[in-house]
């Protein structure tokens, strides 16, 4: 996961990054074909960017954790 945060902070499009990742063989989670909405899906995932979010009484609180990061 780390190789699609630093693509595209690299400046690369979703679309380039699942087409590396195919040419790669790298697999999906489910042994599938990656597609740039599998790519957007991981970089808006707040577990995959070690965020930690919790509520309470009805506020949401969200805190860096880079040790939860899913890498």
């Amino acid at each position: 996961m780390a190789k699609i945060f630093a693509m595209r902070e690299a400046g690369a499009t979703l679309e380039e990054i699942a087409a590396e990742l195919n040419k790669e063989g790298v697999p999906t989670k489910r042994g599938g074909r990656w597609y740039a909405a599998t790519v957007r899906y991981i970089l808006q995932n707040p577990k995959y960017r070690g965020i930690l979010r919790q509520s309470f009484q009805g506020e949401t609180f969200e805190a860096e954790s880079p040790a939860l990061r899913i890498a």
